[in-house]
This record gives C-alpha cells, structure tokens and sequence, in this order.
C-alpha cells in the first residue's frame, strides 16, 4: 500500500496548472527529511525519506 500524497505530489512537480501553493508545498514536501515507520514495507522510494522497519513496538 502506498500512501496517497506519495502519488500525489509528485506529479504537481510536472503539472503546469499547480497553483503556485501547491508548487511550493511539493518542492518542500519533496526535500524535506520524512521518517517511514512499518513492519510491513520492504524499502521506501520517495526522495530523502528512511525507513525504520526493526524494533517496532507492536
């Protein structure tokens, strides 16, 4: 399962109709640092985000 905003964002990068709030938020939401925690995924591929799949408290 892929969380929405992961397919989402992205594609405003190449849209150009983004207003240019959604441009804004999309560059930063691309550069920012993003934690992924899951005992279910196996890799993550947005830019700048870790995974931390051991040692999760159930």
């Amino acid at each position: 399962m892929q969380p929405v905003g992961r397919r989402y964002w992205p594609t405003v990068l190449d849209d150009p109709n983004a207003s240019t709030h959604s441009m804004e938020h999309a560059k930063w939401i691309q550069d920012v640092k993003k934690i992924v925690i899951s005992g279910t995924m196996d890799k993550v591929e947005w830019n700048n985000t870790t995974l931390i799949k051991d040692n999760i408290a159930e």
